[in-house]
């Protein structure tokens, strides 16, 4: 059976997806999940070795001639292009960078943040004393509700945010009904933009 005929540009994109994927494998092959489950490592490891044979990969149907056109690639533009004619790769590529975003360990455990996400920037601390203080002042001076987020480690290897309480012009509450899901923090990192985080002093 005759090899399915991709150009050069377009074997030299997936294999620089596999290096990095392997990279990826490799470096944070080592972990445990707490409750036992999967790593985004080993669910990797297990998809790696299908865009490998990608390169690699026989027609399923011989009698059809695949007709290759090869086209030169010669800017960034020239590869938004090819990935973006290809919804696959597109949302295969999307949902690995999201995923290992979402996978770096942030430097903090709390953050302080306005209820809408509307300030020019967030604050971020290791002391929960700091952050319901820090969050109070702010609520009175701004005259708006903040809240102050832990920031914990999931299951599938991602960062998320948690509200444990809110702080508004009358002072600080716990999170009715204890400790409530919220964004990941990546998420919240990118809507302020990653230079408007400062430290709580």
């Amino acid at each position: 059976m005759a090899l399915i005929e991709i150009t050069k540009r377009e074997r030299e994109v997936l294999a620089d997806m596999c290096y990095w994927l392997q990279n990826y494998i490799d470096y944070f092959g080592d972990e445990v999940s707490a409750d036992g489950d999967e790593t985004d490592a080993q669910r990797f490891g297990k998809m790696l070795p299908v865009l490998k044979g990608l390169l690699t990969k026989k027609e399923s149907k011989p009698k059809v001639k695949k007709v290759c056109v090869e086209r030169e690639y010669k800017d960034y533009n020239d590869i938004i292009d090819l990935i973006d004619r290809n919804q696959s790769l597109k949302g295969y590529i999307y949902t690995s960078v999201r995923m290992a975003r979402e996978s770096i360990k942030p430097l903090y455990k709390y953050c302080v943040c306005d209820g809408g996400l509307l300030d020019d920037c967030c604050w971020v601390t290791d002391d929960i004393g700091r952050a319901m203080e820090f969050g109070v002042s702010q609520a009175k001076s701004r005259n708006r509700m903040y809240n102050v987020l832990s920031i914990k480690k999931c299951q599938d290897g991602s960062y998320k945010t948690f509200i444990d309480g809110v702080c508004d012009t009358s002072g600080y509450s716990e999170s009715s009904g204890g400790t409530r899901d919220y964004l990941h923090f990546d998420y919240i990192a990118q809507r302020y933009g990653y230079d408007n985080i400062k430290k709580i002093e």
